[in-house]
């Protein structure tokens, strides 16, 4: 699989470390909804996202989001 850092700004939730994330591509797939993507943070913090593209790419949702480890 091709390595693809995602180029949207990095979002920063209370429950995570106060860093903004560097998120990374890990896996995608359609659905009828539109395409999940699973995006992972680069800076070693652990934390993971998943998001929901649309037809319209600029109206991407954020379905879930879990904290990473303390490192």
């Amino acid at each position: 699989m091709t390595s693809t850092t995602v180029s949207q700004s990095p979002k920063t939730t209370s429950s995570t470390a106060a860093h903004q994330h560097e998120w990374h591509l890990e896996s995608a797939h359609n659905t009828s909804q539109g395409r999940v993507i699973y995006l992972k943070c680069l800076t070693g913090c652990g934390a993971r996202r998943i998001d929901l593209v649309g037809a319209n790419p600029t109206l991407r949702q954020e379905l879930h989001t879990t904290t990473g480890r303390g490192k």
